[in-house]
């Protein structure tokens, strides 16, 4: 039993470090607008392991695969660039003259980070709900989460992650008061 626990806490703390190492924020493919990649780090790593340990708990009387929460952290390994990708493919059709010939008002250009956001959110319930469905082990004492279960703690975990930004961006920039560079 030590063992595992143990193992347990060294792949966390494996995914931790590299998710807050600046050589994984770095290698970030779409350019985020920020001064600073290593000062940015905090801001990208620690509302996403707190989204991860909410899933995690949300979903603790459910049927899932070993190590869920490094699967979910895992998770972000796609979804956090296709985000920035959907983001920057709504801006780019919204300011194409093409795009605003043929459309009457620009919804993608005004609501990208809103649709953005929904559309992860369903990816990420859908990956949940798969990973415990098909990852998690044969002998199944615990039920099998619903798809709508599932969206509803993708929901839930985004929100999270949302809040522990908001907190960060308080925390540092107005009561320690670091200057924002952006």
């Amino acid at each position: 039993m030590k063992l595992q626990t143990n193992r347990c806490l060294f792949n966390f703390t494996l995914i931790a470090a590299l998710f807050f190492s600046a050589v994984s924020v770095q290698a970030d493919p779409i350019p985020f607008p920020a001064p600073n990649f290593i000062q940015e780090a905090p801001f990208i790593g620690i509302p996403i392991v707190l989204e991860a340990i909410c899933v995690v708990l949300l979903l603790r009387c459910f049927q899932k695969p070993r190590n869920f929460i490094l699967w979910v952290l895992g998770m972000h390994v796609l979804t956090y660039p296709l985000f920035f990708g959907v983001v920057m493919g709504l801006l780019f059709l919204s300011h194409n003259l093409y795009f605003r010939v043929f459309t009457r008002h620009l919804l993608f250009g005004f609501r990208s980070l809103e649709l953005a956001e929904v559309l992860i959110i369903l990816v990420e319930g859908s990956l949940i709900y798969l990973m415990c469905r098909y990852l998690s082990p044969k002998p199944a004492t615990l039920p099998i989460p619903s798809t709508k279960r599932c969206m509803v703690v993708s929901l839930a975990g985004n929100v999270c992650s949302l809040l522990a930004s908001g907190v960060l961006n308080v925390v540092i920039f107005d009561l320690l008061g670091v200057k924002n560079a952006c």
